[in-house]
């Protein structure tokens, strides 16, 4: 009889041992996932940021070229009028 909870106990022990263990490979994994996931975010941010950065130096430069080509015209339309005006 003793003998049988003896054993009994060490089976629950046994359990307790490996359902603890197995928890605390979980978490370790979970913790693994969590900072896989950071990661990617961390990149994904950063991507973002430097394709906004690109986009709006394209942007400006686009702006900057537009306003040299209206420059341009309007000193071509104020020679054309001068010309006219001769």
């Amino acid at each position: 009889m003793e003998k049988a909870r003896r054993q009994g106990e060490q089976i629950i022990a046994d359990t307790q041992a490996s359902a603890l263990q197995l928890r605390e490979e979980g978490l370790r994994q979970l913790d693994l996932d969590i900072q896989q996931k950071k990661n990617e975010l961390d990149a994904l941010k950063k991507g973002f940021w430097e394709l906004r950065k690109n986009y709006k130096q394209s942007f400006d430069n686009t702006i900057k070229h537009l306003r040299d080509i209206q420059s341009g015209l309007g000193d071509i339309i104020e020679s054309d009028a001068a010309d006219a005006q001769e």
